[in-house]
């Protein structure tokens, strides 16, 4: 569990093992907020992964952003910025997205017009960075000024 005002490091952390039979669904309780520490489901963003028995991930890191967004301070997010760029082939550029904070809603734009996809484009930035690469149909030379990284503090309704 991350807190708004912690950046990356989490407030809370818990690991589990359990038994979930294939084509079932199971609840997981969280944690009893503590009364005394004056906080609101809105203070907090969750991020939970699943592994299976021998530790190898079954699905990608799946983020719960408070129901109530707008109670959040968007000055908490954290600021986003390309750190890194690289053509890997005529077709393919790499990148590495990195973040002052806590960022949701982060996504990728590129000012040309092209025909390709990211491999992941709008997702929350739970750690300093994120590498994502960008396939393209046809080659198009591109230069790290031609991606800019936006979230809601930056390029949304701010």
């Amino acid at each position: 569990m991350l807190a708004w005002s912690n950046g990356f490091d989490p407030v809370y952390s818990n690991e589990r093992t359990i038994d979930i039979e294939a084509l079932t669904a199971r609840e997981i309780s969280l944690m009893k907020r503590n009364r005394t520490w004056h906080t609101t489901d809105a203070d907090f963003v969750i991020s939970a992964r699943l592994f299976d028995s021998a530790g190898d991930p079954l699905s990608p890191e799946t983020v719960l952003l408070p129901d109530k967004l707008y109670e959040v301070d968007f000055n908490m997010f954290g600021n986003v910025s390309v750190e890194d760029f690289k053509k890997m082939d005529s077709v393919t550029y790499s990148l590495t997205i990195k973040a002052t904070g806590i960022s949701p809603f982060t996504w990728i734009s590129l000012n040309k017009p092209f025909v390709g996809w990211f491999s992941d484009n709008a997702f929350t930035m739970t750690k300093p960075s994120y590498a994502i690469s960008l396939k393209l149909k046809k080659p198009l030379e591109l230069t790290r000024e031609d991606f800019s990284v936006c979230n809601l503090k930056n390029c949304g309704i701010l």
